[in-house]
């Protein structure tokens, strides 16, 4: 068993899971820090290859609709995080990368 206060990093698929245990764990991790990560593993594939709406179904197709949820966990941790994003970064494309997918998820 843990105990203590722990900060938690992940930076691009590292992000999946640092902000998975911070919203698992809430009354150890005291802060999170996701680093050039992304919002949906279907968005990535979606806006690096070209033509967006056949991609996410061949992307549904062949995961058969896996989701990560990770912008819709990074809104729930409850402790002080910092979301970075590298505008020019060549895998998480800016409109995929987490920061961005948080933000039109909470407006919605």
């Amino acid at each position: 068993m843990l105990t203590g206060n722990i900060g938690v990093f992940g930076r691009s698929l590292g992000g999946i899971p640092s902000i998975h245990l911070a919203c698992k764990y809430p009354e150890i991790i005291k802060v999170l820090i996701a680093d050039r990560t992304f919002g949906s593993v279907r968005e990535v594939s979606a806006y690096k290859i070209q033509g967006k709406f056949a991609t996410k179904l061949i992307f549904d197709f062949f995961t058969l609709n896996w989701r990560t949820g990770n912008d819709e966990d990074y809104i729930k941790v409850q402790c002080p995080k910092i979301a970075m994003i590298d505008p020019l970064d060549e895998i998480v494309y800016l409109f995929s990368s987490l920061p961005v997918l948080a933000a039109k998820k909470a407006c919605e």
